[in-house]
């Protein structure tokens, strides 16, 4: 189960945050906040 969230993790941060810059996607706020706030969420 650990080596699947991990993978899924490294996808996340891969596709959405350095690929796609959907840092701020969920917070709707500027990026900087938006990245603080998604990071939280998503790489728990």
């Amino acid at each position: 189960m650990l080596p699947g969230v991990g993978i899924t993790a490294a996808g996340d941060e891969i596709v959405f945050h350095q690929l796609l810059s959907w840092h701020h996607f969920w917070a709707k706020s500027t990026p900087e906040t938006g990245l603080l706030e998604t990071i939280g969420v998503w790489e728990l």
